[in-house]
């Protein structure tokens, strides 16, 4: 079950006076819970995970990312503050990645566009169960455990989902995870070139620079 907050977004948001405010409840975006892949892992995805999990927080913003590109934030989560937090990184690092971008790669403007960017945070045990995060590619990493997850092929149409460990316990280092999976939405809109290892190398390098720019 999905709780959604009626509270009002913080004004201790740095984004608070800019580009950022929440939707009333009463005009908010309901996450529609259906997958368009073909496949038991890829139709089950979703589901499965959210007819186990129960987020405390729940709330949905409109937001400009990387400039002018409007998109609306369903964050689902712990607290209204760590949904503030992990906002305020998200804009943050958009403007840094297209300064990243600017500074050599290539990327189309008006390439593609979402809707709607969901972002839930889970504990880490969660964001590892591989039952309930069926819908994972987990060979992509040698079956290994992750702290972030970035997708788009089995969100439902028009939306695009990022997946964060909230038991990251250095606001440092969760605020690389953060960026490195912000830098994949925008490689994904941007259609930024290059196969999927090149684009993870990207991702990794503009960790650093997120964290010698922010």
């Amino acid at each position: 079950m999905l709780i959604h907050s009626t509270e009002d977004y913080e004004t201790r948001s740095r984004f608070a006076s800019g580009n950022m405010g929440p939707i009333p409840p009463a005009a908010g975006v309901l996450l529609v819970l259906s997958v368009l892949l073909p496949g038991s892992a890829a139709a089950n995805g979703y589901e499965s995970m959210t007819t186990v999990m129960t987020f405390r927080h729940t709330q949905t913003y409109k937001v400009n990312i990387a400039g002018e590109r409007p998109v609306t934030i369903v964050y689902h989560g712990d607290s209204p503050n760590e949904a503030i937090d992990t906002l305020d990184t998200i804009l943050e690092a958009g403007e840094l990645f297209l300064q990243y971008l600017d500074e050599g790669e290539y990327y189309n403007w008006d390439c593609k566009s979402y809707n709607q960017l969901n972002v839930f945070e889970l504990q880490r045990h969660e964001l590892n169960d591989r039952s309930m995060m069926s819908f994972v590619q987990w060979s992509n990493w040698n079956n290994n455990n992750i702290t972030g997850l970035y997708d788009s092929l089995v969100a439902p149409a028009g939306e695009a989902s990022i997946f964060l460990s909230r038991s990251i316990k250095d606001p440092d280092y969760k605020n690389k995870v953060i960026a490195h999976e912000t830098a994949h939405y925008l490689q994904d809109v941007l259609c930024v070139e290059g196969d999927v290892k090149a684009k993870e190398a990207m991702s990794m390098k503009f960790e650093t620079y997120y964290s010698q720019h922010s």
